[in-house]
């Protein structure tokens, strides 16, 4: 894999392992997986991790449970996101400004 772009809008978290990845890695990865099934001749397989090859989430609520894990395992950039989750209400969470402090 190459190494992480600086701007932050090019990088990618992955909530399962921790990782931050390149969106152009993961990208690739997301589309060397779909190409994989269609040459087999099966329907496209869940989507998943370029690093850890876990599913990915399919609604707010395991996203919201993934990133309290990492928050268990005192991930400083889940407790991060938890805040600007906090911070915009995003994933059906409440505006919460205490919190997202």
């Amino acid at each position: 894999m190459r190494a992480l772009p600086l701007h932050a809008m090019l990088q990618t978290y992955a909530n399962c392992c921790g990782k931050f990845l390149c969106s152009g890695c993961n990208f690739q990865h997301q589309v060397k997986h779909q190409r994989q099934a269609a040459k087999k001749g099966q329907t496209p397989l869940p989507l998943t991790c370029a690093f850890c090859r876990t599913t990915l989430p399919d609604s707010d609520e395991e996203i919201l449970a993934r990133v309290h894990k990492r928050i268990e395992l005192k991930d400083p950039k889940a407790l991060r996101n938890m805040a600007m989750y906090y911070g915009q209400g995003d994933l059906g969470v409440s505006v919460d400004q205490a919190k997202c402090i």
